[in-house]
């Protein structure tokens, strides 16, 4: 008697632990249909582009340094992308902002050459923005250190007007 109920403790044991399969289970491709959906109807209306890409309008430009541990004596800095600081613009949330520039990453399409969201040879990883202060921080995470590089440098030239000084 024993030994059968130690056999059916083990067998509902072993079956909560493996699990047994659910028939509301969804398709692999219900991720990115719920990706697409997201992005239905957003697109980079006038408030978004003069939030981010009119003149004067973002003010800093900081890269996004990756420390890459290989060995004690080998842990080499890489650039994976920009925060940029952009003046934040009277109305515009930081919920809606996000998931703008989200859907224009997906869309591929640049608004300038310039443009730190849409880079050649490389993809964007992630985008995120965050409040500070009067302004909106955005986060932009490219997937190599080339592409990061490349949104760093892009992210530079959005920000302008930038002074050097040479010594004499």
């Amino acid at each position: 008697m024993s030994k059968k109920i130690l056999f059916t403790s083990l067998l509902l044991a072993l079956t909560a632990v493996v699990g047994l399969p659910v028939a509301g289970t969804s398709s692999p491709l219900a991720p990115s249909r719920a990706q697409a959906d997201a992005c239905s109807g957003v697109t980079l209306d006038d408030a978004v582009r003069q939030q981010v890409y009119a003149p004067g309008a973002a003010f800093a430009a900081r890269p996004i340094r990756e420390t890459v541990f290989l060995a004690r004596a080998l842990q080499p800095v890489r650039t994976m992308g920009a925060t940029v600081h952009v003046h934040a613009q009277p109305g515009m949330t930081r919920q809606y902002l996000e998931r703008a520039l989200e859907c224009h990453v997906r869309s591929g399409q640049a608004v300038n050459p310039s443009d730190p969201l849409v880079v050649p040879g490389g993809a964007v990883r992630d985008v995120d923005v965050l409040s500070a202060g009067g302004a909106f921080a955005l986060r932009i995470q490219g997937d190599s250190p080339a592409a990061g590089r490349a949104i760093f440098e892009r992210a530079e030239s959005l920000v302008g007007g930038t002074v050097s000084v040479q010594q004499l």
